[in-house]
């Protein structure tokens, strides 16, 4: 599983965030995080257009389990994290941008999507 906190260098509160996802990053090992500063590799992020921050996108290969803002609290991002390990949900309703930008991560981290991948690759 993929969780991605999608940011801006100059955001403070991502900033103060920071250290906090990598506390949770320790928590979970067998999960991977990634820190995208969302103007620094805008050409990852695409046409998505983040409103506010942090604004998280957990992945379990290429399927979105969730996606939204966030307030930057550790036990916020604990809590979903282990709710998206718990349960095999999908978020549903989604920008064709936000599925987009899923796919992209899969190629730029293959080895966080792992046999997913394949599978939806197979499926298409």
């Amino acid at each position: 599983m993929l969780v991605t906190c999608l940011c801006a260098t100059w955001c403070l509160t991502c900033e103060a965030y920071r250290a906090t996802f990598a506390e949770i990053a320790e928590r979970f090992p067998d999960m991977t995080f990634r820190w995208v500063d969302i103007e620094d590799e805008s050409d990852v992020v695409g046409e998505l257009d983040i409103q506010n921050f942090p604004t998280l996108l957990i992945q379990s290969g290429t399927q979105v389990r969730f996606f939204g803002t966030v307030t930057p609290q550790p036990r916020v991002l604990e809590a979903i994290v282990a709710a998206c390990v718990r349960e095999s949900m999908a978020q549903r309703d989604l920008d064709r941008d936000v599925e987009d930008l899923a796919d992209r991560f899969c190629e730029l981290f293959p080895q966080a999507c792992g046999h997913a991948l394949q599978a939806a690759s197979a499926a298409r």
